[in-house]
């Protein structure tokens, strides 16, 4: 018999951006659904039903929607699905960072459920940011790379309150054929691009204690710990 031990949870069919790139359409059907989606995981059948699904236990848990942290507030029996699963450690989503609110709630939940119970958990937070603000802004609508940064700040002041979980950020550009070709054509855009996530490395190593370091072609991961 197979057995599991990771799983992707789907948390939110909505999305509060637009993105020029995205299949996911936004209609009236998708908020009934994120609706039902609340409802599950506030009541706790949702968990109940992973726990039956899952027997074995599960080690790490992916989060992702629409815009996953929408429903990141409803996650209050999360704790009952840690205390199930024993084993269950790692957690993951991938967010466009536009409000974090949610984000905050779900690693207070997790940093407190460490600091009570002794279990070492770790959280993998994907940012969606394209680069530059013209890139990014062309991509995602108007002041989003703005609202971005200015999270980034929010997170310096909220990482006082998590002082034992430890979360690994980085951040991951999406990217159009055009964009590629403009790269091509003009070698400058392209290191402007990449000059815009230098940009955000200095910024987290002065405001949030990066403590490593690296790129992946032009993708930039950022690790850091957040004290």
């Amino acid at each position: 018999m197979r057995k599991y031990i990771s799983s992707e949870v789907p948390q939110s069919s909505i999305c509060n951006l637009d993105c020029v790139y995205c299949y996911i359409p936004k209609n009236k059907i998708l908020n009934k659904v994120h609706k039902k989606w609340a409802e599950k995981i506030r009541n706790g059948t949702h968990y109940e039903t992973m726990s039956e699904y899952f027997p074995d236990g599960l080690t790490a848990i992916s989060f992702w929607g629409g815009e996953p942290t929408l429903g990141f507030k409803d996650l209050e029996r999360l704790t009952d699905l840690l205390d199930f699963n024993k084993n269950l450690t790692q957690f993951s989503t991938s967010t466009n960072f536009a409000k974090i609110e949610g984000l905050e709630f779900l690693l207070k939940t997790l940093n407190d459920y460490q600091k009570k119970t002794g279990r070492q958990l770790s959280f993998d937070l994907q940012i969606s940011i394209d680069g530059t603000k013209e890139n990014t802004e062309k991509n995602r609508g108007i002041g989003t790379y703005d609202r971005t940064v200015n999270n980034l700040k929010r997170l310096k002041e909220f990482s006082k309150e998590i002082d034992c979980m430890f979360v690994n950020l980085h951040c991951k550009p999406t990217n159009m054929a055009e964009d590629y070709k403009n790269f091509a054509e003009n070698p400058q855009t392209l290191m402007d691009f990449l000059d815009s996530f230098n940009y955000l490395n200095n910024f987290l190593m002065v405001n949030l204690g990066v403590i490593d370091y690296s790129k992946i072609g032009i993708c930039c991961n950022f690790r850091i710990i957040l004290e």
